[in-house]
């Protein structure tokens, strides 16, 4: 009976050496922890969510469609709506307002440059004012600036008195009543400049410019019971010249608008 004793711790000695040499075979490649070290999980992504993360949005590449207000100094004040592709592809197109403050604009610079004595004066005593239509298309050809350049074409209403009573020409002088001088005028620009993003949906620019006549379309027209001249007519040849030939207007031009896109 003694035998079978001693048989049987032998037996089970050799098994528990064989276990605690198989747990140390299994941690050889493994380094020791100690009793604070945290316990560290693999954690695997949820299967099928497959969603990219989310991109900023991008100040200058994107789709614009954007409604601002505009000053073209010393032309026009008023608003206007822009459409930019990604590809930088810009259109426009706005009204705006000639005041009469602007409206001296193209007459003072006009006046001044002609040589001819009649539409010099009568130039020199406007007040027009009106209003501007404008469309340009341009290209802003840089992915990470703001520069731009737009070209258009603008149409302009002027219109103002003519005081005859007061005028420096004897033959105006001569004629009684009340005159209004109206004048269409077809006009070229360019703007170069820069726009930047504030708060990612407003828009903030700033250009120069160069505003020019392709044509002029000048009437003086007889108010109530004045007398039509010949003169008149004449006068208003003159001032068209003085247009197309010396009606250039340098501009600085301020934009802020509002992205919808």
């Amino acid at each position: 009976m003694q035998k079978l004793f001693v048989s049987f711790g032998i037996a089970a000695a050799q098994m528990a050496l064989s276990g605690v040499a198989a747990a140390a075979d299994g941690n050889a490649g493994a380094e020791p922890r100690t009793a604070n070290e945290p316990r560290t999980t693999t954690a695997r992504a949820p299967v099928g969510d497959r969603r990219a993360p989310a991109e900023p949005r991008s100040s200058f590449r994107d789709w614009t469609l954007s409604a601002e207000a505009a000053v073209h100094a010393p032309l026009d004040y008023g608003a206007q709506v822009g459409f930019e592709t990604p590809f930088g592809l810009r259109v426009y197109g706005g009204y705006g307002i000639i005041p009469s403050a602007y409206g001296d604009a193209f007459s003072s610079v006009a006046g001044s440059s002609t040589s001819d004595a009649r539409a010099k004066a009568i130039l020199g005593d406007l007040d027009f004012s009106g209003h501007i239509w404008r469309a340009s298309v341009g290209i802003r050809p840089f992915q990470r600036l703001g520069l731009y350049l737009d070209v258009g074409y603008a149409r302009a209403d002027l219109n103002a008195g003519l005081a005859v009573d007061s005028s420096d020409i004897a033959e105006l002088r001569d004629l009684s009543g009340g005159y209004a001088l109206r004048s269409h005028l077809d006009l070229w620009f360019f703007e170069l400049g820069y726009q930047a993003r504030v708060f990612d949906r407003f828009i903030l620019g700033l250009g120069l410019g160069m505003t020019g006549t392709l044509g002029s379309n000048t009437s003086v027209v007889a108010l109530g019971d004045a007398p039509s001249s010949s003169l008149l007519s004449q006068v208003a040849g003159r001032i068209d010249d003085s247009f197309k030939h010396y009606g250039y207007v340098p501009t600085l031009n301020l934009r802020l608008g509002f992205d919808f896109l």
